[in-house]
C-alpha cells in the first residue's frame, strides 16, 4: 500500500466503492448502491497523506501527529471476476511451436493460478501449467506437448483455468473451454482391441508406430476425436 499526497476534497476509486474527503473526514460510498456506508476516519484538516487499497477496502492515513493508521472502509469486497479474455479455440502445433497463448484479464490480483489441459474423449490430463501472483492478467502459453515432453496427438481437448484471489475474499475463479489441436505432422493409426476399447497408435513420422493411447471405450466415442 502506498500513501499518496493529495489535497482536501479528493477521491479514490476502489473495487465497487469511492472514498471522498470532506469536513466530516473520509466517506466511503458503495457505488453499486449509491449509499454511504461508513465514515471511518475523523476529520483531520491538517492531514495531507492518505490512500485506499482498491482490492480490500482498507484505508491508510496519517493523523495530525504523523501517526499512521489503517482502518476498514466497511464495504463488502467483491469476488474476483473475469473482465476479458483472449483464448483461441484451435492451435496448430506443427514443428513444436508455442502457438497457443491464452490470456485472461481479472478484476483484481490472483495469488496463484492453474491451467489443466485434458483429452476431451477420456478426460486424461496431458499438461498442467501453473503460476504465482498475477496482477490484472493471467498470460501463459502451451507448445502442444504433454508432461513428458512428447507432442500430443491431433484432436479435441478441454482446458480448465482456476485462479485464487490474492485477498482471500470470495471463491476461486474458474473458467473452462475446448481446444482443437492440429498439425503434429505424424499420421496415427486408430484401432480397437478385443474389449472394444479404441486406441490411437502414435506415428513416429518415419513409417512406424510407437506408443499408444486409449482414446475411447468404444466406437461410439470415436466421433469428434479428430
Amino acid at each position: 500500500m502506498t500513501l499518496t499526497e493529495g489535497p482536501w476534497n479528493t477521491a479514490r476509486l476502489g473495487d465497487g466503492f469511492v472514498v471522498t474527503t470532506g469536513d466530516d473526514g473520509l466517506t466511503v460510498t458503495d457505488v453499486r448502491t449509491g449509499t454511504p456506508v461508513a465514515h471511518t476516519v475523523p476529520a483531520q484538516r491538517s492531514w495531507q497523506t492518505w490512500d485506499v487499497d482498491p482490492y480490500t477496502g482498507l484505508i491508510a492515513y496519517v493523523d495530525d501527529g504523523n501517526n499512521i493508521h489503517v482502518v476498514s472502509g466497511g464495504v463488502p469486497v467483491q469476488a474476483m471476476t473475469q473482465l476479458d479474455s483472449s483464448v483461441a479455440a484451435t492451435v496448430d502445433v506443427k514443428g513444436g511451436a508455442t502457438s497457443w497463448s491464452p490470456k485472461w484479464w481479472l478484476s483484481k490480483p490472483a495469488a496463484s493460478w492453474k491451467l489443466v489441459i485434458r483429452r476431451k474423449a477420456t478426460g486424461v490430463t496431458v499438461r498442467t501449467l501453473t503460476g504465482g501472483t498475477a496482477r490484472g492478467v493471467i498470460a501463459t502459453s502451451w507448445n502442444g506437448k504433454d508432461t513428458a515432453g512428447k507432442p500430443v496427438g491431433n484432436g479435441a481437448y478441454t482446458w480448465t483455468l482456476t485462479a485464487a484471489p490474492a485477498d482471500g475474499q470470495g471463491t476461486a475463479l474458474t473458467r473452462t473451454g475446448t481446444l482443437g489441436v492440429t498439425g503434429d505432422g505424424k499420421p496415427d493409426l486408430v484401432s480397437r482391441d478385443t474389449s472394444g476399447a479404441v486406441w490411437r497408435n502414435n506415428g513416429d513420422g518415419k513409417g512406424s508406430f510407437g506408443s499408444r493411447t486409449r482414446i475411447a471405450t468404444g466406437w461410439q466415442g470415436y466421433k469428434g476425436l479428430f
